[in-house]
């Protein structure tokens, strides 16, 4: 059986790297790489001098190419884990609200950052949006430190 994944082919001999680089963890069901990782935490496999996400490596390997356009998600927070189950093919979009960063979190909430009511929120040549009331606060300090 062979995959591709630009441009790397999901041979016996990637798959046995893949089975051998793992340890399972009976409590949670992640398959961690106990390899090279990267700064992100992330785990990565070198192939033929090139390094590859061990994720998204072992994804193609279980469940097929991953579609264009989109990002793999960790459903279990553990970047470490190759388990295909644990990974899901979604939108880079869906991927970064299903995050733990703040900004993900307060756009689930409906809240900024300082807990602001979304309802509150302006917007800046039809692009980006902004709190409208930490807009007011950050203004205010500005003016405060010019002052001084």
């Amino acid at each position: 059986m062979s995959r591709r994944i630009n441009p790397i082919e999901i041979t016996d001999e990637v798959s046995d790297k893949l089975d051998t680089r793992t340890s399972v963890d009976g409590i949670t069901g992640c398959w961690n790489w106990t390899c090279r990782t990267t700064a992100a935490g992330y785990g990565t496999l070198s192939i033929r001098a090139r390094n590859f996400a061990a994720h998204r490596l072992s994804f193609t390997r279980h469940k097929g190419d991953i579609p264009d356009g989109l990002v793999l998600d960790h459903l279990c927070r553990n970047r470490r884990c190759i388990n295909p189950a644990h990974l899901e093919a979604v939108t880079d979009q869906i991927n970064m609200l299903r995050g733990m960063a703040l900004g993900a979190v307060a756009q689930r909430e409906g809240v900024c950052k300082r807990g602001h009511p979304r309802s509150e929120y302006g917007r800046q040549n039809n692009v980006r949006t902004y709190c409208t009331a930490c807009q007011a606060i950050n203004m205010a300090a500005y003016k405060a430190r010019r002052a001084s």
